[in-house]
This record gives structure tokens, C-alpha cells and sequence, in this order.
């Protein structure tokens, strides 16, 4: 094959060496049958520099060959200064590629727009200057304590059931959930999802990503999403198998990063005062958090954990933070009190023990789908129950 001697030359390309590279370059302006084969098997693969792929490929596509309009090198090094004074951290080798480009580029508009893409896309935006971010400043009253689950369609239009696990579907007309569908035209641009304590429900978005929500999560997401990106805010806990498009990345926001995938299968949970993390079980995963430069990239059985503003990568086992969306919970000599709070999450019930007993450690496969009493049971607790809350003791 023409192209076999680059089969394994690119996995640990950044975006600039992307840039600087004669195939890529011909690959992406001048794309025959053989080397758009080569680069569909190059992101099939999904290697940990997908994102890095993507943005050289992005800022070429967003430039038009049109040497005759280039701009002066004075103009260029204002415009560049003001960037990097903005983007620090960034090595002078990307500096030389990005200008490069602009200086080629049709006009000052398609210059900001090229070298934002590749110098500040990596980073998460700010509150001023994200969209979904912004609404959901705007809409955070948010009651995770009652009993029934809620999709907010618009205004004018919430959805109250009090299923478990409701499982919800939007196709390319209408938004379904149990027996009711209704049309998009009835929707805002934003949906809103609130399950509560207690309660599960299973979505399908409008691209065909499918994910599992727990128990005391809201979920933002736009009803359609545009032709470049994917976008998600997430506050609790998900399972997130994200359908593959090579054009238009997913990002999952959180309050304290971002993730970003092309087609892969993780966990996130970032509720509120607890660690937060992101576990992955296939494909690869980058998370970029506010005032960092570097990027934490996943492979599979990998965690990416967060505590109070310090974050770290380890090797786990992806089963026992999965496990729950198949009605299991899997517990690998963990403090009891971090199994009773997720119990209590799960199934919606307020659980006490003293500081002593909560530090007992426990390991075993608790079967969700049982009841609360069985499972404490069957941990071997003593515990009195009443007013919706169990005390052990």
C-alpha cells in the first residue's frame, strides 16, 4: 500500500506537527480514495492524539489557499501577540506552524478563528464565552430530593414521571418517553433531565449516543446538535457510550473539567463535595480542566481522579465503577461509608452510622436490584428504619 510506511507515524503527532507534515497536508486539501481510506483507519483506531488530529484538520479546512490575500507580517505578530498573551504556555515550534497558516489565511476573521482553534480550543471555555454553560447558570435550581423524575422540554413543557427508570429517545422528529412523543418543534434548544434519589432512566440522544443515569443527577443537552461539535453538561453520575463521528468531537462539561471523545465508552461522576472522576472502558478520552496546561489523556482501566483542585491518573478496574448500570455494585475493600452513601443515593434513602463504623472496610457484589433491607442485610449490618431513613448501628 502507498501508504503503509505511515501507519504508526502519526499516533504521537500534536496538532503542529500535523500542520508541519507535506502528506497530511496534501491529505486533507487534496484528498484522494487511498488516503481518505488511510485517515479513516487512522481514527477508527482512535489514538490518544484523536483531538490533536482534529484541530490540524480543522484549521485547514477553515483556510482557503488564497496567497494573493495574505496578510502582512506586521499584522501577523500583532494578532499572534495578542493570542499568546491570552494563551500561555504554548512552545514557539507551535508558534511558527499557527503563523504559517494565518499568513495564508483569506482574511483577519478567518486568522482569529484558525488559531483559537488550535492554540485556546484545547482548554475549557469560560463561563462568558460557553453556550450551554451559560444556560445552565441561568437554570440551576435544581431539587435532586423529590420523588419523580423530570425532562424539561421548554417552559412551557415539563415531563413529570414516576417510573424508576424511565427511558427516553430522541429521534429525528420527536422526542419519546414511555407512551408520550412529542414533536421538537415544541421544544427549546436546551433539554433539561433531573433524576432524582432513588431513581435511574436511560437516554438516547439525537446522534445515537446512549447513556445511563444515576440517581441524583441533571443532565443539559441540546435537542439537535450542530454539524462541528457535540456538547453535554453533566452534574452526578453518567455512563456514556458516545456514537462515533470523526467530524464532530463530544464534550461532556462538568463544573471542574471537560471531557472530549470521538466514540468511546466511560464513566463520570462529579456530584457535588465528593471526588470526582472519569473512568474509561474502550477508546481514549481527553480531560482538560480551567487554569491547566497540560491535558490528562485515558486508555481503557484507566481513572482520572480529582479532589479538592488536585487531580491524579491511576489503573483500575473500569467493571466496578460501571457495574452499576447492569443493577450491580461491585466493592473492593471500600470504607463502609463510602458504600453506605452510595446506597443512599441509589435508592433514595438517608443512611447514618457513627465515624467508627463507617470506617470498616467491605468487599463483595451487591445486587441492586434487591432491597435496601436485603443489602444491608447481607452486609451483616444492625440497623433500625423509619421516616425514610435507616440508622446502623
Amino acid at each position: 500500500m502507498l501508504y503503509s510506511d505511515h501507519k504508526n507515524k502519526y499516533v504521537n503527532y500534536r496538532s503542529e506537527e500535523f500542520l508541519s507534515d507535506t502528506f497530511f497536508i496534501r491529505s486533507m486539501k487534496e484528498p484522494t480514495e487511498e488516503s481518505e481510506n488511510f485517515w479513516s483507519e487512522f481514527t477508527k483506531r482512535n489514538p490518544s492524539n484523536i483531538g490533536e488530529f482534529i484541530q490540524a484538520k480543522q484549521i485547514l479546512l477553515a483556510i482557503r489557499d488564497d496567497e494573493s490575500r495574505m496578510l502582512p507580517d506586521e499584522e501577523v505578530d500583532q494578532l499572534l501577540d495578542r493570542i499568546m498573551d491570552i494563551n500561555l504556555g504554548r512552545t514557539n515550534k507551535k508558534r511558527r506552524v499557527v503563523r504559517y497558516w494565518m499568513g495564508v489565511a483569506a482574511g483577519i476573521a478567518a486568522c482569529v478563528i484558525a488559531v483559537i482553534m488550535i492554540v485556546q480550543e484545547p482548554g475549557p471555555l469560560t463561563l462568558g464565552q460557553d453556550k450551554i454553560l451559560s444556560y445552565v447558570e441561568k437554570n440551576k435550581t435544581i431539587n435532586l430530593d423529590d420523588t419523580t423524575v423530570k425532562l424539561i422540554i421548554s417552559d412551557q413543557k415539563i415531563i413529570v414521571t414516576e417510573e424508576v427508570e424511565p427511558v427516553i429517545a430522541y429521534d429525528s422528529k420527536e422526542i419519546k418517553l414511555a407512551t408520550t412523543e412529542i414533536s421538537k418543534a415544541e421544544s427549546a434548544e436546551y433539554n433539561q433531565l433531573i433524576v432524582p434519589y432513588g431513581k435511574r432512566s436511560r437516554l438516547t440522544l439525537s446522534d445515537g449516543t446512549k447513556i445511563w443515569v444515576n440517581a441524583g443527577t441533571h443532565l443539559t443537552y441540546p435537542v439537535e446538535f450542530t454539524d462541528t461539535r457535540r456538547e453535554i453538561y453533566v452534574s452526578g453520575e453518567v455512563f456514556l457510550d458516545i456514537a462515533h463521528d470523526t467530524d464532530r468531537p463530544f464534550i461532556v462539561k462538568t463544573d471542574n473539567f471537560d471531557i472530549r471523545v470521538l466514540g468511546t465508552k466511560f464513566n463520570v461522576s462529579t456530584y457535588e463535595n465528593e471526588i470526582n472522576n472519569v473512568v474509561l472502558v474502550s477508546g481514549s478520552v481527553k480531560i482538560s480542566q480551567s487554569g491547566k496546561r497540560q491535558d490528562v489523556f485515558l486508555q481503557p482501566n484507566e481513572m482520572f481522579e480529582l479532589h479538592e483542585g488536585q487531580s491524579m491518573k491511576k489503573q483500575v478496574n473500569a467493571e466496578y465503577y460501571t457495574s452499576w448500570i447492569n443493577g450491580l455494585y461491585i466493592v473492593d475493600n471500600e470504607k463502609l461509608e463510602v458504600v453506605l452513601k452510595r446506597l443512599s443515593k441509589y435508592y433514595g434513602k438517608k443512611i447514618a452510622c457513627s465515624p467508627e463504623t463507617g470506617q470498616l472496610r467491605c468487599s463483595g457484589k451487591l445486587d441492586l436490584k434487591e432491597s435496601l433491607n436485603d443489602i444491608l442485610d447481607n452486609l451483616n449490618l444492625k440497623y433500625t428504619s423509619g421516616n425514610n431513613t435507616y440508622k446502623i448501628y
